[in-house]
């Protein structure tokens, strides 16, 4: 099994902060994890200079659920974002 490193990655263009996984030994990363238009966990392959990235069983299990429990966490700091928002607002 590959060890995997995962970094939460916050972007200005981005509803959502989104995670990206990296190979420990590597600079470049091979997924992110992000959160769709429709609030659902999605997984976006990266092209990057490794030849092949091969991914054990407990290396996709681990990946999935980061994923998982990463995507209840982004929505809820997003709508309370929102929430404080409004709140300054009124």
């Amino acid at each position: 099994m590959k060890r995997l490193k995962f970094e939460k990655v916050g972007d200005i263009n981005s509803d959502f902060p989104y995670i990206n996984v990296y190979l420990v030994d590597f600079d470049e990363p091979i997924i992110e994890i992000a959160v769709d238009e429709h609030n659902n966990i999605k997984f976006v392959m990266y092209k990057n200079n490794i030849n092949d990235v091969v991914l054990s069983v407990e290396n996709l299990k681990e990946i999935l659920r980061v994923g998982e429990d990463f995507l209840p966490k982004a929505l809820e700091d997003q709508k309370s974002e929102l929430n404080r928002l409004t709140t300054r607002c009124e």
